[in-house]
Formats: C-alpha cells, structure tokens, sequence
C-alpha cells in the first residue's frame, strides 16, 4: 500500500467523509479518524479515535462528537473519553451528558483547576460530600456581580469564615 500524508490547500481547506449506509440509528453514519502507530518491536497499535455519528434515532441531522482514547489495554478499540453531543453537552467519562459539562468518574475523583503554579480542586467525595479546596495557603472566595464581581464570603487559609468583608476584624472562625 502507498500511505502518505494527506494535504488541503486552498482558502477554506476541509476534508469530508461521507458515510453512505441510509439508517436512522443512534450512533449509525458513523464516520471515524483513526490514529495508529508502531511499538518498536513494529507492532501496529490504535491510539486513538475521533468519531462523528448520528444522535438519536430519528430521521435528522443530529450528531455526536467522540473521542477515544486507548489506556494500554484496549488494544484496536479504545474507550471513550469525551462526547459532545447534539445539544452541545459535553462528557467525560460518561456517553450520555445531560447537561452543558457532566464528569463521571467510578474513582474518587477532582477537577484541578491551575493558572500558572497556583493550583485548587473541586472533588466529590464517595459519599456524595464535595470538597471545595485552594491548595497552599490561599482562600476561598465566593463573588457575584458584573465583571470582576464583588466579593461576598471568603474562607480564608486559617479557616476564618468572612462576611461582607474580606477579613474578620479578629474575630476568629464564625461560631454558631
């Protein structure tokens, strides 16, 4: 076989593929980009995948956005990582996001937000309990308002919790 690269030159370069199976079903007129490559014993391995499908079952142009990744054990048929769907929901973890962002995780999990060195978590516990927590010494802040907002509660690094003021006027942590 003669494999090259593929090239579009032109103003609005696009490549199609066209799936020609005439069916109504979710997940049928699938159409695939699949990344392979070769272990150094020259072994072919699928890396990952990107799909395009129908969404849902009825006579329309609904579609779907996957992409699947392998982890080292799914040989040529990675998971799914990602969906976007024909709402414009997006999943992790899970094939069916119900609303704009939908994590599913079977472990423990968090979501690490970072900017620069500066790192906090969003996790949701086991038990259902979700911990919210800036990493270090830093706080908490809760803002609403326009712009950059105004902030309205803080729970700062020694646990103070903070009212209408970003500081406790040495008042300690709020007790009830």
């Amino acid at each position: 076989a003669n494999v090259q690269d593929v090239t579009a030159t032109d103003t609005t370069p696009e490549v199609t593929i066209v799936n020609s199976t005439h069916e109504d079903t979710d997940g049928g007129r699938e159409g695939k980009v699949i990344f392979k490559g070769q272990q150094s014993g020259g072994e072919e391995t699928t890396l990952a995948e990107i799909q395009g499908s129908h969404d849902g079952t009825a006579d329309d142009e609904k579609g779907d956005l996957i992409f699947r990744t392998n982890d080292g054990s799914d040989g040529a048929s990675p998971t799914e990582a990602m969906r976007i769907d024909s709402a414009g929901n997006v999943g992790i973890g899970t094939n069916d996001p119900a609303h704009t962002l939908t994590i599913n995780s079977a472990d423990e999990d968090h979501i690490r937000l970072e900017n620069g060195s500066e790192i906090g978590f969003i996790k949701l516990m086991d038990d259902g309990d979700i911990n919210i927590w800036a990493h270090g010494s830093e706080n908490i802040k809760f803002l609403n308002g326009t712009g950059s907002g105004t902030e309205r509660m803080r729970i700062d690094s020694s646990g103070n919790l903070n009212i209408g003021s970003d500081t406790n006027v040495g008042y300690g942590p709020l007790q009830i």
